[in-house]
């Protein structure tokens, strides 16, 4: 991949990469990756609505002038462009993980209409087997969790090398959980999580786009950070997209494989007879 990178909100200096800011940038769609850090999105409400008597912020659609509207449509604007970016370009969208944070409640005189925070651009994605549902980001949750205990799975993945380059950087601001307990290993591919087994790296398939949830570094200059996310994109893009294994597949059997498995025993039996003869 050779193409041009969006970067909203994530001081990524590279010749590749157009920075921007979320509500103006342009589409992101228009690039063949993007990395979005949604960490300052929510104050485009928090300094404008102040919290009511239950720690929640609402707008209220008939009294403010459209300052509801406005945030309602900039936000289905973007989802629309990651899911165009992920399921027609096949692309890569790159997330900081980051509690949801202040929500904010666009409410109507019929009653709350929808809730805004830092990830309500992000598509929807649905992917099932016999036994589990991964529903995304509708199941998600992004817990506030700190820490710095990282462990990055033993997975081939360039996004698992980009965070080995900085083991020992890396500060977690967030965790990834999913409602149902889905086993997130049968549909997607883990990246890093802590001591405790919480997810804090996390690759999404999106037919064949990706989209990639990572934990903020520390103390890396953003120019070597940068370079090492666009060799990921690189590398990402020149691999085949991720197919999980069908949970069905043991239940069927290729023409002869019976046959095999049952010689294979037989070995196996003959070479622990052999072992036994040789240790008397």
């Amino acid at each position: 991949m050779t193409g041009r990178i969006l970067a909203l909100d994530w001081k990524l200096p590279h010749p590749r990469v157009v920075a921007g800011e979320f509500f103006t940038a342009d589409s992101i769609s228009a690039f063949t990756a993007a990395f979005i850090d949604p960490d300052e999105i929510p104050t485009r409400w928090t300094y404008a609505v102040p919290p009511e008597r239950d720690g929640v912020r609402r707008t209220y659609l008939d009294q403010d002038r459209g300052f509801g509207r406005v945030l309602s449509r900039a936000f289905a604007r973007r989802r629309a462009e990651a899911a165009d970016l992920l399921y027609k370009g096949g692309g890569i969208l790159v997330c900081r993980l980051r509690p949801r944070g202040d929500p904010l409640e666009l409410v109507t005189p019929d009653g709350p209409l929808e809730r805004l925070d830092r990830y309500s651009f992000l598509p929807s994605l649905s992917l099932v087997d016999r036994q589990h549902q991964l529903s995304f980001p509708a199941n998600a949750r992004f817990v506030p969790r700190r820490g710095s205990d990282v462990i990055v799975t033993g997975v081939d993945d360039p996004f698992a090398d980009y965070l080995r380059e900085f083991s020992g950087r890396i500060s977690y601001r967030a965790v990834y959980q999913d409602i149902l307990e889905t086993p997130l290993e049968r549909f997607a591919t883990v990246l890093a999580h802590n001591r405790v087994g919480d997810v804090v790296g996390l690759s999404l398939p999106f037919d064949e786009g990706r989209l990639v949830l990572l934990p903020p570094l520390d103390g890396v200059p953003p120019e070597r950070e940068a370079a090492a996310l666009v060799e990921a994109v690189d590398q990402m893009s020149i691999r085949p997209p991720f197919v999980p294994v069908p949970d069905w597949l043991s239940g069927y059997s290729l023409p002869g494989e019976d046959a095999l498995a049952d010689e294979l025993r037989s070995l196996i039996e003959r070479r622990d007879k052999l072992a036994a003869k040789v240790e008397e």
